[in-house]
């Protein structure tokens, strides 16, 4: 949808290709639902080792903040903006957030129970926070799988610049897109927000020069992309030009329709 919408009115042509793409790869998407089944079992089980209150130590390595003795710091440290490239800021953030999030979803949860509502009634009251909690933690775990990689593969020095700016682009883009979840508690300033912000267009700046390297590494060959607006040689308006001589109204430089219906009518006088 995103790609439609930014090639304008070539986005609805048959020739861009994301017709196409839309109608029978978006649904695959939604074929099960729109995931919040899956949130829901993610938010179980982070209910369950929330409530255990274990050290950090023995807990699986995605929810060591859940642990009662993990260290929190209740304000950011970041004092420029370009301290946001750092993947333990990144990473500390995201883990404020998630952890946050668990601690309010299983207090309302706890509430409902201290009503004396049954666990399902309680855990029914409380879903659309655990709903919540969940994206946040799996934000955290992507970030945190994404720093992993790029840290571990073999990358020449070139590809592992920009993968991590592209990491950090990531990472700083979830915090401006949910400002809120970020200031809710005073762990960030609006302050540090407006450094986020700023240090976004840096990274786009840095970013914006690889994109095209970034999307032809994927490799996807023409014949499978099947657009003439996505094709390896840029050539846009050449290829939507030949593109449309191919369609079959347009075999003959005149169509036949002028002849029959609009000669006579563009060569009448008017009598205004």
């Amino acid at each position: 949808m995103v790609c439609r919408l930014a090639c304008g009115g070539h986005g609805y042509s048959l020739a861009s290709g994301i017709p196409y793409l839309y109608v029978n790869h978006v649904a695959a998407m939604t074929y099960e639902g729109e995931n919040t089944v899956m949130y829901l079992q993610t938010a179980r089980y982070l209910n369950k080792i929330y409530l255990q209150k274990q050290p950090s130590a023995s807990l699986p390595a995605n929810v060591v903040y859940l642990g009662v003795d993990y260290p929190h710091h209740k304000h950011c440290g970041v004092r420029s903006a370009t301290q946001f490239s750092d993947p333990h800021t990144q990473m500390e953030s995201y883990r404020q957030r998630a952890r946050r999030m668990v601690a309010m979803a299983a207090s309302r949860y706890d509430k409902a129970l201290a009503r004396g509502l049954k666990p399902t009634e309680a855990w029914n009251e409380s879903t659309v926070d655990w709903t919540v909690a969940a994206k946040a933690h799996c934000y955290y775990v992507v970030l945190k799988a994404f720093h992993e990689a790029v840290d571990s593969s073999e990358l020449s020095p070139s590809s592992h610049h920009v993968l991590k700016h592209l990491c950090a682009m990531f990472a700083v883009f979830g915090i401006v897109s949910c400002p809120g979840d970020f200031t809710a508690d005073g762990y960030m300033s609006y302050n540090q927000l407006d450094m986020a912000r700023e240090h976004t267009y840096g990274l786009l700046s840095q970013i914006r020069k690889e994109a095209v390297p970034l999307v032809d590494a994927f490799d996807i060959p023409d014949g499978q992309l099947n657009s003439a607006l996505g094709r390896y040689d840029g050539d846009v308006y050449k290829h939507l030009f030949d593109w449309a001589l191919k369609a079959p109204r347009n075999k003959e430089k005149v169509h036949e329709i002028y002849d029959k219906y609009l000669k006579g009518l563009l060569k009448t006088k008017s009598k205004l």
